[in-house]
């Protein structure tokens, strides 16, 4: 599992959708979860709503919560490393 890094599911409920783990800014002990059934996490580059987009979010506080998550919900995940959410640097720490 990796943090401030886009994922593809591979299998499970969420087959073929994206993952993304996000440090809580006031705190590095708390993680936002977001899932997406698009790459662009339902926006596009100018910030527009992409129709059809489904998406859901968890909180996890700690990382012991956040990698028993993934066990259960996300076991096998593809990380794209290549991949730069335009809006990533207002998120990250």
């Amino acid at each position: 599992m990796r943090i401030h890094t886009v994922g593809q599911i591979l299998d499970g409920k969420y087959k073929d959708w994206y993952v993304f783990v996000q440090t809580y800014r006031h705190s590095s002990s708390h993680y936002l979860i977001l899932i997406c059934n698009n790459i662009m996490f339902g926006r596009d580059d100018d910030g527009k709503l992409i129709q059809g987009t489904e998406g859901y979010d968890s909180w996890m506080p700690d990382t012991i919560s956040l990698e028993y998550h993934f066990e259960l919900n996300f076991p096998h995940v593809e990380w794209l490393e290549g991949i730069k959410l335009k809006w990533q640097p207002d998120v990250l720490d």
